[in-house]
């Protein structure tokens, strides 16, 4: 049985775009705390109930204990399962187990294990994009079954997104972030518009059901001038609950070390890069740790994810595509000099289903503006 228990400390908050857009190690470390909400959108009226899954190693027993919080950037918790809610967020949440193996007390193995519920329902039913974020500050497992000793781990941070209220736009479902304003100019296309000349935007989409036989829909983001940082992320439809947000994130920079495309999730089994010039691919490479290092003068204009499923290797491609204004002279680690006017990052996910991503959501540093494109798969 899970004990729980609250006592109020005062803890600074880290949440916001400058932390979100970061560049954590790009695969997961080896325990993990993901934040899941058990549907992808909300209608006025209606409660989401999010949750926190505690992943650990497969070498450990079982989950032992956490310390963490849960961030919102909306106000809307009813009722929490453990800690205090302050504002938008949940405090001092403290999660245990018991494992006293020699008195006949066994702690239960599952893995992932859900370790904490909150009921979120907000005020205000303009349409919004919330995000979700878990803070761990301790975890630990039980390494065996048959001693009650604890080691602890160093737990990753995962996000989720909920739609609130979102607003349809043909097939789409489409929410704006904290401080982006949308607008639609056509039947499938939206300008999203952040709070400042450069304050960036963040958008949610929500893809709509696809028949046998249809294409999968794209999201096709345009930005006039370079921005200076972009996320994709793309989260699992509410079937696929403990699977964290699949992240990728691009950085401009002039130098070596931090700049390029970097991916993160919870079950990326590979990711590989591929470079295109003229619509044909000119190399790929594995990269190092879900990391493609290399300087990159600007990012890409032309921005755009989808989801391919590999029938016949039974896994999931999370696709996501940049592609550059001009062509680009890149010294790309272990093959040199490539000449490209597009990268793909490929995130391969098993044992995930067909269409098991249910919601694209972008975030941006740098111009205030961008035209969004959404494709239906089922438009000929």
């Amino acid at each position: 049985m899970l004990r729980s228990s609250s006592s109020f400390s005062v803890a600074a908050r880290v949440f916001g775009l400058a932390a979100a857009l970061s560049f954590a190690p790009a695969l997961a470390q080896d325990c993990q705390l993901a934040v899941r909400a058990d549907r992808l959108a909300i209608a006025p009226g209606e409660i989401a109930r999010v949750h926190v899954f505690a992943r650990f190693p497969v070498s450990a027993y079982a989950f032992a204990s956490a310390q963490f919080r849960v961030f919102a950037d909306l106000a809307g918790w009813l009722v929490v399962s453990s800690g205090v809610v302050i504002g938008d967020d949940v405090f001092n949440i403290n999660v245990s187990q018991n494992h006293q193996p020699f008195l006949g007390v066994i702690a239960d193995p599952s893995n992932p294990r859900n370790i904490w519920t909150g009921q979120f329902q907000p005020s205000d039913w303009t349409p919004r994009l919330v995000r979700f974020e878990s803070s761990p500050i301790a975890f630990s497992v039980y390494p065996n079954l048959l001693t009650p000793t604890t080691a602890p781990c160093v737990a990753d941070p995962t996000r989720d997104y909920l739609l609130v209220n979102p607003q349809r736009v043909a097939r789409f479902g489409v929410a704006p972030g904290e401080g982006t304003a949308i607008q639609r100019t056509g039947l499938s296309q939206i300008r999203a518009q952040g709070p400042g000349a450069s304050a960036g935007i963040l958008i949610g989409l929500l893809l709509p059901a696809v028949q046998k036989g249809e294409e999968g829909p794209r999201f096709v983001l345009r930005s006039g001038t370079p921005l200076e940082q972009v996320e994709q992320s793309l989260v699992p439809a509410p079937d696929v609950e403990a699977h964290p947000v699949a992240v990728l994130a691009w950085a401009r920079t002039n130098g070596s070390s931090a700049g390029g495309v970097r991916v993160s999730a919870g079950d990326i089994h590979g990711v590989e890069f591929q470079f295109f010039r003229g619509g044909v691919r000119v190399g790929s490479t594995a990269g190092a740790r879900g990391a493609l290092v290399c300087a990159l003068p600007e990012l890409p204009r032309t921005y755009s994810s989808r989801i391919l499923h590999d029938r016949r290797a039974g896994r999931t491609h999370v696709v996501g595509r940049g592609e550059f204004a001009r062509e680009q002279t890149l010294s790309i680690p272990g093959l040199g000099a490539i000449v490209c006017d597009t990268i793909e990052a490929h995130a391969v996910q098993h044992n995930l289903k067909q269409l098991g991503i249910g919601m694209h959501v972008y975030e941006t540093r740098g111009p205030g503006t961008v035209n969004v494109a959404l494709l239906d798969g089922s438009v000929r």
